[in-house]
């Protein structure tokens, strides 16, 4: 949708309010208009749906609009039950909730940032539509200082899991941290029990297309593989080497001394300004925090890494 017919929208809703202030003056003149008293009802009406309109325009124009399309007998012609809403809903804004969280904090239990970053999210439901059913979805995908936006990184968090397949799967399932996981790994039995299967569409604030096709093959296949995956434990020590990646992207690699392969490690976007004069080839001693995640269905064990700090360059 242009910015033009945006604006149209808006000057629409304009007329509508002036005609409104027009029928409610007449009707203070005339209360037993009742003629009156319908037209002005279906303004209010037209009106509401103007704002509806408005609102996921402006989300969309703000690549904070989330088109989930859901699929299947329980869900037709736009309506869904409470029930299953609020089953879904909660634990999608709970991935995306944790995902961020993640992003931004490094203290899990830090008090009140919970509630912070979920405001910061400001995740709505803002519209349903037909086409099986549509939930129209908007957050805040304002960037910050640094010109990143929670809301973009949670949501590409999200569509990393969801497609996911095995090479990438245990890189996305630490990227976005067991809570959120879990969170998913809900959401996805949710929809496995209730036979629902989804198309799930956002625009990244890059402009970049992303599209998840949920069929109940693949709900049940993801749901197994999270439930299959056991986090075993969390320690912290410290490797060195030389940087043979650097990537604004929240991600560093290094390679080991006596390694051949790099080792790929996360950090947080609170730590840019630890990495910003950090340089490709530069030897590093790096505190990090691995995590081993354990696939039960191929008895393996699968390692990540999360910068703590830098001990020395």
């Amino acid at each position: 949708m242009s910015a033009n017919e945006l604006q149209l929208l808006k000057l629409r809703a304009q007329e509508v309010r002036t005609l409104m202030i027009e029928r409610e003056e007449h009707i203070r003149r005339n209360p037993l208009d009742f003629a009156a008293r319908l037209t002005l009802s279906s303004m209010r009406s037209h009106l509401d749906d103007l704002n509806r309109q408005t609102i996921l325009l402006e989300a969309e124009e703000a690549r904070g609009l989330i088109d989930f399309r859901l699929i299947g007998n329980q869900v037709t012609n736009g309506t869904i039950r409470l029930g299953l809403l609020a089953k879904l809903a909660a634990p999608l804004a709970d991935v995306l909730t944790a995902a961020a969280h993640r992003f931004r904090y490094p203290d899990d239990d830090k008090p009140g940032s919970w509630n912070l970053v979920s405001g910061m999210l400001d995740l709505r439901l803002a519209s349903l539509g037909t086409g099986s059913t549509r939930l129209y979805l908007t957050g805040n995908a304002t960037t910050d200082l640094t010109g990143q936006s929670l809301f973009d990184v949670s949501m590409k968090q999200l569509f990393a899991l969801l497609n996911a397949d095995q090479d990438s799967f245990f890189d996305s399932l630490h990227a976005m941290g067991p809570r959120a996981a879990r969170a998913a790994e809900t959401l996805l039995k949710a929809m496995e029990a209730e036979d629902v299967a989804a198309e799930l569409m956002w625009t990244s604030q890059s402009a970049q297309p992303f599209y998840w096709e949920g069929r109940t093959d693949r709900i049940t296949q993801l749901r197994a593989m999270l439930e299959q995956t056991e986090e075993r434990q969390t320690e912290t020590l410290e490797i060195q080497g030389a940087i043979s990646l650097l990537s604004d992207t929240t991600r560093l690699e290094i390679r080991e001394d006596g390694k051949t392969k790099a080792t790929k490690i996360r950090y947080r976007k609170d730590q840019l300004p630890l990495i910003a004069d950090l340089t490709v080839g530069q030897r590093v001693v790096l505190e990090v925090e691995k995590t081993s995640f354990y696939d039960k269905s191929e008895q393996r064990l699968i390692e990540q890494f999360r910068l703590g700090g830098i001990s020395s360059r």
